[in-house]
């Protein structure tokens, strides 16, 4: 199979869902030409596929030469036919795979046309094949030593570390075939690699037992294939890890070799080779040995690691090296190397480690000169040593000669080092070099990346990057790539990125990136960012990959319209000891003319700044109208108390001020305008080039709060935040704007959410609702509500959903959930922490009960409602599996005076099988609907189905008596189940226990019908069908009426769930 082909209007494709429809082309109207679809469907090792075949109307003919829908049990059309049908067929066709693949071809002719076919698959456990991630192991065929099954086509990926290769050995062989030349229709095929597009290895069919196969790289990927028709005893394999492999990368890693490992290599370690390779070209390779210990005779080294720069060992050698001392790094001048391990004698195996590094996004080569003597000749003209980034074309980072050691050399790119001597002669040279992670960054743009990247990085560490772009300009950082997995409850994530606006990081906090998310792009305030990636050690590790852009910045001079020459942002942090001393360019030896240099100075806002001038010389005036030196006390800061109020700067400020507010978790934040005088634009509709913004949420990317940005002299009323963060931008951003003083004074304060609470159940309060604040509405963000509630002694309490369950999915429910808890406290026994899926109803086994409700995300889904109860019975069940519904105090008998409604919800692809496992309320025998049962006299138990359209008396039942083997079937997905007990009696044993089952619903004959004109038949017609729930929608346009004809129609009229139901009305 090439490819998948389909017709132009489209059909077929590669299904990988657990769970997916497909139907024929102009399904159920009927396919109108000549198709071919194919559809391949692949699902996870380990599962089979279901396939459900609910309608089926093909035109017939013999063999099924026009038109056919056939299904092969693997991944093409060489797989085993597992049908081939072209007939009509309103009952399910089941088939199923004995692997993870399945391929379906749905072909027609131009002649006559049928209404095709409709078919849904879901997984089931399979029954061969799978995913195996052990050093060692084995795999077989279907039922080995038994014979394997005519239709099987089952897969094996056998995956180990990525620095080994796979070796696998039959053990036992016996695969049908007529010939062992002849290995087209049953065979073992074995690929190098993970699937069927790898090169193929071997095909292998007869009882020889094939030579022992090995990967080139960590992966083997083995499918059995049996004809359709012939069997026999199959196969049984063993594999294991041998040494070398095939590696493409552009990233780094670590070869292991040692002692530990010989153990699995058995007889395979002859010749270990590595092939390392970079998809670019122009990339270099570097070689650290971590660890050399090659076993030695007789003092003497018997074995050796070779490299060699390129694919194969007919490449250039580099060397070969032994012993016990660890050779320096090695660059290898191409984007391919080989390492091999060359074994003389094999019982003295040695060990060795070497880590491979391809240069990594954002990372540098640091090359340090710890000693220099060449000889002097006139501007290093003779002899010298040169420095260059990438080649000899690239950028000259220095030439050296004499004995001036110079300072470290760092780039972002390969280096370029070139010797030259003349005749004369000296010591010469020594320099180490390395990889150095974080940094220095400039220029215009560039990316950095976490170690090792994309590889995850899962050792602890803390890097560091500054980045700085010309003056007058801003840095603009997207984030391309992001994992950082979250740890628990007290430490958010395994690790964190912090990006400073400013020099160091006791700058502002420009944002705190952690998690999996990636956040929107967003721009420094300042030509200079500092980054922080701090990780901890973790099983999985985080990587991330940052891209930066110089961009420009707005600035104004602050009394014209003057562009700036420098711009420095200054943080003070009083704990670290940290002062600075700036002068003027030049200083001592005078400026330039026509300067406009800017310093920005801040530091935490419990703290003030001094500045002293140890010189002043400036040209002198009495208004200082030529040169001068102004001071502003300009705004900003951090607020956390209860109350306070915010005002404009007592200057005239350019550019921009920034509050951050936050109270207490739980509570949010009221505001207020005692003032605002902030000028429009020239029309006065928006706001000009000064406002206020309020966003709702702690950062500059949360939602507006009310109106967002406030501007004008209206005392606008201001909402009240959902959070308890609040973030305020007083934005000013053209010099002229200084003739237009801005006046503003916002006031706040905290307030309290009112939730949670105690709860006290009585006899004459014996339930109560809790819901989520604003429900069904979203409630504020980042908020806590816990309410206890507690029940007279020996009682319990009943729990049970109301309404939609809205809750935002995180992993562990850590972001946003409802926890409940035995007891009264937090620390009491978990129930369960549920955030996507609703929990059922449930009783607690104590008389108290704790319900905590936390969200601490931006956007909070709308919450739940739930009711409260003394525990009696009854409640909301939603299941895909089987669940079981007793009578109050079972295994103990009833209490009278009780009425208990539970309502079951499975997926509606599915219904509910019930089993009376025990059922016994009363009397001699059960009764149901063919002899009446009476609530008035006697117990109850009322079974009924529930339709979409929510009525229900299709089906319905109601039971008394006792039995303990009945079965019953639902029609639709959802079940109501009433039990009514009247006065209690001397009976002691009356008490019942249900089982129910989701299973496959049958095909449903439900559609839309929006054609002018039609007709509608019941499934079978004109046979009839047990237990059918049919529902027709038929839409006509505005303005026209429905004319609904029944043509014939014959149904028992002594049944109840045989109703024709036509809009309001009921016709029987």
């Amino acid at each position: 199979m090439d490819s998948l082909r389909n017709s132009k209007e489209g059909c077929g494709g590669h299904l990988k869902k657990p769970f997916d429809t497909l139907e024929s082309p102009g399904y159920p109207n009927g396919y109108t030409r000549a198709y071919v679809c194919e559809w391949y469907i692949t699902v996870e090792y380990g599962k089979s596929i279901d396939l459900r075949i609910t309608d089926l109307q093909l035109e017939k003919s013999p063999k099924c030469t026009y038109d056919s829908l056939k299904v092969f049990g693997g991944a093409d059309d060489k797989a085993p036919l597992l049908i081939s049908r072209c007939d009509k067929s309103s009952d399910p066709i089941i088939v199923q795979t004995s692997g993870n693949k399945a391929f379906i071809r749905f072909e027609s002719d131009t002649t006559y046309h049928g209404r095709g076919f409709r078919a849904y698959y879901m997984l089931t456990d399979s029954k061969c094949g799978g995913k195996f991630v052990s050093t060692h192991g084995r795999i077989h065929s279907t039922n080995y030593p038994q014979n394997y099954g005519a239709f099987d086509d089952c897969s094996f990926l056998i995956t180990i570390d990525s620095t080994m290769r796979v070796v696998l050995n039959f053990t036992d062989f016996d695969i049908f075939s007529i010939s062992e030349n002849d290995c087209d229709s049953s065979y073992v095929a074995i690929y190098d690699g993970d699937s069927l597009d790898a090169p193929e290895l071997g095909k292998f069919c007869g009882n020889r037992n094939p030579k022992a196969i090995q990967s080139s790289s960590n992966q083997l990927f083995v499918r059995h294939k049996a004809d359709g028709e012939n069997v026999a005893k199959g196969f049984i394999a063993e594999y294991h890890q041998a040494c070398g492999a095939s590696i493409t990368t552009d990233s780094s890693g670590v070869i292991d070799f040692s002692e530990a490992y010989s153990e699995l290599f058995n007889n395979d370690v002859d010749n270990c080779s590595w092939v390392i390779r970079s998809d670019k070209l122009d990339s270099k390779i570097t070689l650290s040995f971590l660890l050399m210990d090659v076993g030695k005779r007789n003092n003497e080294s018997v074995n050796g690691v070779s490299i060699y720069a390129g694919e194969d060992t007919t490449s250039p050698r580099l060397g070969t090296y032994n012993g016990q001392w660890s050779p320096p790094p090695i660059v290898v001048p191409s984007s391919a190397v080989t390492i091999v391990y060359n074994m003389i004698h094999k019982e003295v195996l040695g060990r060795f480690s070497v880590e491979y590094s391809v240069l990594d996004t954002g990372n540098r080569v640091m090359l340090e000169i710890v000693e220099l003597n060449i000889q002097v000749s006139e501007s290093c003209n003779s002899d010298y040593l040169e420095v260059r980034e990438k080649d000899s074309d690239g950028k000259l980072m220095g030439v050296y000669c004499e004995s001036n050691i110079p300072d470290r050399l760092y780039s972002n790119k390969n280096m370029w080092i070139k010797f030259r001597s003349s005749e004369g002669g000296a010591k010469g040279f020594k320099a180490h070099y390395s990889l150095v992670h974080g940094g220095e960054l400039s220029g215009i743009s560039g990316q950095l990346a976490s170690p090792l990247y994309p590889k995850n990085y899962i050792k602890y560490g803390k890097f560091n990057w500054r980045i700085t772009v010309q003056p007058s300009h801003a840095i603009r950082i997207a984030v391309i790539d992001l994992f950082i997995e979250k740890m628990d409850a007290v430490y958010e994530c395994v690790g964190e990125i912090m990006v400073y606006d400013g020099y160091d990081s006791s700058a502002r906090i420009l944002k705190r990136i952690c998690g999996i998310q990636i956040p929107e792009p967003f721009t420094s305030g300042s030509n200079v960012v500092y980054i922080e990636f701090l990780n901890f050690i973790n099983a999985v590790g985080s990587k991330f990959l940052i891209d930066w852009m110089q961009v420009p910045k707005e600035t104004g001079s602050s009394n014209k319209n003057q562009s700036i020459s420098f711009l420095d942002e200054l943080s003070i942090d009083p704990v670290k000891n940290n002062s600075y001393t700036f002068s003027s360019p030049g200083f001592p030896e005078g400026y330039k003319t026509d300067l406009n240099c800017e310093w920005i100075i801040e530091t935490e806002p419990q703290n003030h700044i001094e500045i002293l001038f140890n010189k002043l010389d400036l040209e002198s005036n009495r208004l200082c109208l030529s040169d001068y030196v102004a001071l502003y006390k300009v705004c900003g800061g951090s607020m956390s108390g209860p109350n306070g109020i915010i005002k404009s700067p007592p200057v005239y400020v350019r550019g921009t001020c920034q509050w951050n507010v936050t109270v207490k978790p739980g509570q949010t934040i009221k505001l207020k305008f005692n003032k605002l005088k902030l000028p429009k634009d020239t029309e006065g509709t928006t706001c000009g080039y000064q406002y206020l913004m309020l966003r709702d949420g702690g950062t500059s990317d949360s939602p507006y709060l009310g109106a967002g940005k406030y501007c004008g002299e209206d005392l606008k009323d201001i909402p009240n935040t959902h959070s308890n963060k609040l973030f305020i931008l007083f934005q000013s951003t053209h010099w002229m704007v200084q003739q237009h003083y801005a006046e503003f004074e916002l006031e706040y304060e905290a307030h309290s959410i009112s939730c949670g609470g105690n709860i006290v159940l009585s006899k004459n309060i014996q339930s109560a609702i809790i819901h989520s604040p604003n429900y069904p509405n979203v409630p504020p963000a980042h908020i806590q509500c816990i309410w206890t509630i507690i029940a007279p002694a020996g009682e319990t309490i009943h729990f049970n959903i109301l309404g939609r369950f809205d809750i935002t999915y995180s992993v562990g429910c850590e972001k946003e959930y409802l926890e409940l808890r035995e007891g009264n406290t937090e620390i009491g026994h978990l129930i369960g922490r549920f955030c996507n899926i609703s929990p059922n109803y449930l009783i607690t086994e104590g008389n108290s009960l704790y319900v905590k409700y936390f969200t601490d995300v931006n956007d909070p889904r709308d919450g739940f409602k739930a009711n409260i109860s003394l525990a009696k019975c009854g409640g909301n069940v939603f299941t895909y599996l089987t669940y079981e519904i007793s009578s109050p105090g079972y295994p103990e008998s009833y209490d009278g005076n009780l009425t208990c409604i539970w309502r079951l919800t499975t997926d509606d692809r599915l219904h509910f099988k019930l089993r009376f496992d025990k059922f016994n309320l009363g009397g001699t025998a059960l009764k149901h609907y063919k002899d009446p049962c009476d609530d008035n006299i006697e117990d109850t138990l009322t079974i009924t189905d529930v339709y979409r359209d929510n009525y229900s008396i299709n089906n319905s039942k109601v039971f008394c008596g006792q039995n303990d083997s009945l079965e019953w079937e639902s029609d639709s997905n959802i079940v109501q189940i009433k039990f009514k007990s009247l006065q209690p009696r001397f009976s002691s044993d009356r008490k019942f226990l249900i089982t129910f089952t989701s299973e496959i619903s049958r095909a449903s004959c439900s559609e839309s019908l929006n054609a002018p004109e039609g007709e509608i038949q019941s499934p079978g017609y004109p046979y009839s069908r047990k237990k059918v729930h049919c529902i027709w929608k038929i839409n006509v346009p505005k303005g026209k009426r429905v004319t609904f004809t029944v043509t014939d129609l014959d149904m028992e009229t002594n049944l109840l769930s045989n109703i024709t139901r036509l809009g309001p009305q009921i016709i029987t």
